[in-house]
């Protein structure tokens, strides 16, 4: 009988089969973009934001444009959000933002960080927030 379980490391195991090949090929099955290691990982510096105003993109019917708060440094984040979220509901709330993404213009406003949110096969989407209240620019391991 095979069963499948989660390792301890977010891994896909399968009782009965058990290799490591198997193990790795199945990931790559599941997760079909190339594979980090953990040190590509380790270079991603994500963190608490707070969402201090938050606007529609006036030339983008999909984006938001977001000021936020990491730590003391204020930036500016254009996100593909705005069918899931008016701009009202998004100030204050606290997200989780990638810090050390280089910046890049989304048409015509530099973005200067990006932030994480799920989605599933129906359409919906929802952002990625700290479980309990964490001050602006608690990092995020």
């Amino acid at each position: 009988e095979s069963v499948l379980r989660i390792d301890g490391h977010g891994s896909f195991l399968a009782r009965g089969i058990g290799s490591r090949d198997s193990t790795i090929r199945r990931r790559r099955r599941l997760y079909p973009g190339a594979m980090l290691t953990i040190d590509d990982f380790a270079r991603v510096e994500l963190r608490v934001a707070r969402v201090l105003h938050a606007e529609p993109h006036p030339k983008a019917d999909k984006l938001m444009v977001l000021d936020v708060a990491i730590g003391d440094e204020k930036r500016r984040i254009v996100a593909g959000i705005r069918k899931h979220y008016a701009a009202e509901e998004l100030v204050g709330k606290s997200i989780v933002v990638v810090a050390n993404l280089q910046p890049a213009t989304l048409r015509g406003i530099e973005s200067q960080g990006m932030l994480l949110a799920a989605s599933d096969d129906d359409g919906r989407l929802a952002l990625v927030t700290p479980e309990k209240p964490i001050g602006p620019g608690g990092r995020v391991k």
